[in-house]
């Protein structure tokens, strides 16, 4: 299934027993240094049956599935010398494993390969979601996500479509885009115990960041640009693109951009004027260029990730197609 993933920094948010990521920058940070190979969805799906959330450690995984592809929290990278504490093991983009220390907090997956043993994955609607683990204890509709156990929170911060429901008894909490699920977590027994005896312990890893631009520049209008721009590919270079083949050979994490009226979008951190898109959160400010190719408008948009932001590399372009 594909993903359906906006733009924004990877961020921490400590709520109550659970510290979570902010699931609309999830995927925005740039590819960690490689540790191992990762893992296939097939293999995942071979051996998970065998895995025990509850007293697994880092070395029964590496034994299960081999090194995981990175580690890491936040915008950080991890040596295995650095793993105290929280962090990420990355097997790939669809299964990640948060670790507290040396235990199992929760198991990841960001696709529909993998079915919970209600029956659940990545992809499902709400009503869908609900009829299988069961009807929410509250539905709390249009505020801001408490992360509060049984309640159904809905169209969050009044975003339409973006959806949270934790249901303990089943070790299950959903993310939704789209009032779709976009991430589902399988958490361990007592997950508050593990939390509670390391974060007020944990270590602060950050990066020093070496780019901020400018996002307060003057709205100009570009009639050109207003309208829906949907992805059709990733490139280093401008000049590799050839719309008859396709660059990148994986999944285009951002689908589109809609481009509205008064410098106003689709994602309520973004602001545009004529040839930039401001982000207030990554505090970037990415060009835009309009080509027209073969007859079609294209855009090629700079995608200021962490590789830019915290290690000063030069973009990649997302290219995406104007709908007519």
């Amino acid at each position: 299934m594909k993903r359906i993933i906006a733009i924004g920094l990877v961020l921490i948010l400590f709520t109550g027993v659970y510290l979570t990521f902010n699931l609309e920058g999830i995927f925005a940070s740039s590819a960690p240094v490689i540790v191992g190979e990762g893992v296939s969805n097939e293999k995942i799906l071979e051996n998970i049956e065998s895995l025990d959330i509850d007293t697994y450690s880092r070395g029964d995984l590496i034994n299960l599935f081999g090194e995981p592809e990175s580690y890491v929290w936040g915008d950080a990278i991890l040596s295995i010398d650095e793993l105290d504490g929280f962090y990420i093991m990355v097997y790939s983009n669809d299964f990640h494993i948060w670790m507290a220390d040396n235990s199992i907090v929760e198991l990841r997956f960001y696709s529909d390969f993998y079915q919970s043993k209600n029956n659940v994955s990545v992809g499902m609607n709400v009503e869908e979601v609900v009829e299988k683990l069961g009807e929410p204890n509250e539905i709390r509709t249009g505020e801001s996500n408490g992360f509060i156990d049984d309640v159904l929170y809905k169209d969050i911060d009044n975003d339409l479509g973006y959806c949270y429901y934790s249901v303990p008894e089943e070790n299950a909490r959903l993310f939704f885009k789209d009032y779709k699920v976009l991430a589902m977590y399988i958490t361990c027994t007592n997950p508050d115990n593990l939390i509670d005896n390391i974060k007020e312990n944990q270590p602060k890893v950050t990066q020093k960041r070496v780019n901020e631009d400018d996002i307060d520049l003057p709205f100009v209008n570009d009639e050109e640009v207003k309208g829906t721009w949907k992805s059709v590919d990733f490139v280093k270079k401008i000049d590799q693109f050839k719309p008859e083949t396709k660059f990148w050979g994986d999944d285009l994490y951002l689908e589109e951009l809609v481009f509205k009226a008064e410098g106003e979008f689709n994602v309520r951190y973004l602001k545009w004027t004529k040839g930039y898109v401001m982000h207030s959160g990554d505090k970037t400010a990415s060009e835009y260029i309009i080509k027209e190719i073969d007859g079609a408008k294209y855009m090629f948009y700079e995608w200021k990730s962490g590789d830019y932001i915290f290690r000063n590399q030069k973009p990649y372009y997302y290219v995406l197609k104007k709908e007519e």
